[in-house]
């Protein structure tokens, strides 16, 4: 029962910053994306710092998913910037670059 709890928990965690990334993905208005990406930036660097230090299987997968999930709101971030006059804002996934 005690297992069940963490997973819960754990399910409850992950979808932290997958609500907000997925959230980014799916935004249509060039306004609002901007916003978006900082949301999901800051979710996943929030659960960055949660995972930091877990060895087991499901963390490390996680882990490669995040990293791949930064990748797309860069590359996202990027034609943003292409078309918004305001190229030059950062979002805290543009600064670890």
């Amino acid at each position: 029962m005690l297992q069940e709890m963490e997973q819960d928990t754990t399910d409850k965690t992950e979808q932290t910053w997958r609500k907000p990334y997925e959230a980014a993905l799916a935004e249509g208005n060039p306004v609002e994306v901007g916003r978006k990406i900082d949301l999901a930036c800051a979710a996943i660097l929030q659960r960055i710092d949660a995972l930091a230090g877990a060895r087991d299987l499901s963390a490390i997968d996680e882990q490669r998913e995040i990293l791949d999930s930064l990748n797309t709101l860069r590359k996202l971030q990027r034609s943003k910037s292409q078309v918004s006059a305001d190229a030059d804002q950062q979002t805290p996934c543009s600064a670890q670059e």
